[in-house]
């Protein structure tokens, strides 16, 4: 048996299911919503701004602007959420955020930086009570990166350099593919 489709058809078909497809990843992306939490939270939002080519809607929660979460969270259908713990802002408002999208019905996926061993103690007790309880939160996706473990890879990079460098390798190999899996399992 032969495919007596004609190659220009076959083409026009390809083109056609491509742009179907195309259009609900954008519909999909824009059910998206990422928050940055704290100041470590809004750099890596920023970073991803620029690097993610999606219409994804982006919000801050930092301290000079702190919206009442509830309200932030209306319209939301589907959150990722980032922080750097060890400071005050990130790790005392994200188990909060957390726990305001659970009781709305919000799916909710959270990625933390945990703080390096240099950092010093009093952060990393402030980080671990907060990671603490953000596995009490029922949240539907919680990865933690740990900054210690990323010594040699980040040894190479001044410190100045450090905070982007850290943003980029969460941006692409924790919040990225989250998302990318949710669009993936939406299409499918």
């Amino acid at each position: 048996m032969t495919n007596n489709t004609s190659p220009i058809k076959e083409l026009e078909k390809y083109q056609s299911d491509y742009e179907k497809r195309a259009k609900a990843i954008e519909a999909i992306s824009q059910e998206i919503t990422l928050i940055g939490v704290g100041g470590g939270g809004v750099n890596f939002l920023a970073n991803a701004k620029q690097k993610l080519r999606a219409s994804y809607t982006f919000l801050e929660y930092n301290l000079s602007q702190t919206p009442n979460i509830e309200e932030m969270l209306l319209g939301v259908k589907r959150l990722f959420l980032y922080t750097s713990l060890g400071g005050q802002t990130g790790s005392k408002i994200t188990p909060l955020i957390a726990k305001a999208a659970h009781s709305m019905g919000i799916p909710t996926y959270v990625v933390v930086a945990f703080p390096a061993t240099y950092e010093g103690g009093y952060r990393k007790n402030i980080a671990q009570i907060a990671l603490d309880e953000l596995r009490t939160c029922a949240i539907d996706h919680l990865e933690v990166v740990y900054q210690d473990d990323l010594k040699t890879f980040f040894g190479k990079y001044p410190l100045r350099h450090y905070f982007e460098a850290l943003d980029d390798y969460i941006l692409w190999n924790h919040m990225n593919p989250l998302i990318d899996e949710y669009i993936k399992e939406q299409i499918n």
